[in-house]
């Protein structure tokens, strides 16, 4: 494998990677009676005594936050890796690219949705679309602060370099 290959793929797999798993979580693999069957096993093994404390509501609400957090948490890492992915390493932000990562986020988020319409069990709301847009978002805030961090040392390093006698 060539280097521009392999550069290549660094960046871009982990996103292809992480749209496919979206996109699965979509169809029935991510349907509400597999989460809370997966949630009540992490609980019987871990917290059994909290487990048979619960009631069915109960354990239907943790089900709806785990999920509603689940939506969230998805598109956080998405955006963080499609500005990576197009970034492509660079360290400087390039604005072009950062808006085609949020753009990308933005619309496989309403993909994801439209897809779910059509999945047997499964619904497709708003609601969640607006989670994962405020994932989003604060991946997008995450992402600036990191990147004017990086600027503003690398403008402080360049003034003390300069501002050093004898060099």
């Amino acid at each position: 494998m060539n280097r521009t290959l392999a550069r290549s793929a660094f960046y871009t797999a982990p996103l292809a990677v992480w749209l496919a798993l979206i996109y699965s979580l979509s169809t029935s693999a991510g349907a509400s009676g597999v989460s809370v069957s997966l949630i009540e096993r992490a609980l019987v093994r871990f917290v059994p005594a909290f487990h048979q404390s619960l009631t069915a509501y109960q354990m239907d609400w943790i089900n709806y936050l785990a999920r509603k957090c689940a939506h969230f948490t998805e598109y956080f890492v998405l955006l963080l890796l499609a500005v990576r992915a197009l970034q492509y390493g660079d360290p400087r932000i390039r604005w072009g690219r950062f808006a085609g990562a949020v753009a990308l986020s933005l619309a496989w988020a309403l993909a994801d949705e439209f897809h779910q319409s059509f999945v047997p069990g499964r619904t497709a709301y708003l609601d969640d679309v607006y989670l994962d847009w405020s994932g989003c978002a604060a991946a997008a805030i995450v992402t600036l602060a990191r990147f004017g961090e990086r600027s503003l040392e690398h403008r402080l390093n360049a003034g003390s370099r300069r501002a050093r006698p004898g060099r």
